[in-house]
């Protein structure tokens, strides 16, 4: 079972491991996850189905390698992007107006 090269082992068992994630922003987080989940979702499971129990936060970071300063300021742009779009009016028959 290889590990994408933002993920790393530091410590192991038969039940959990230790991961290291570093983020392009040298940020490194440590999570510690089920062994039997680690190696289902990187034989292809979904991860969500894998590791239910890390949060989506966790689980994006194990997907992606970004810490979440780093994700969250990946997408800010978009969040002012749409700040301009109105939105739908209903008429009285339940369509857009």
């Amino acid at each position: 079972m290889g590990l994408p090269a933002h993920l790393k082992a530091v410590a192991s068992t038969a039940f959990n491991t230790v991961i290291a994630a570093t983020c392009p922003c040298k940020a490194v987080t440590e999570l510690k996850v089920r062994t039997d989940g680690l190696y289902v979702w990187r034989i292809g499971t979904a991860i969500q189905h894998a590791l239910p129990e890390l949060t989506t936060e966790q689980r994006e970071l194990l997907i992606t390698g970004l810490c979440q300063p780093c994700s969250d300021g990946m997408y800010a742009h978009l969040e002012d992007e749409y700040d301009d779009i109105p939105e739908p009016r209903l008429t009285e028959s339940g369509g857009q107006a």
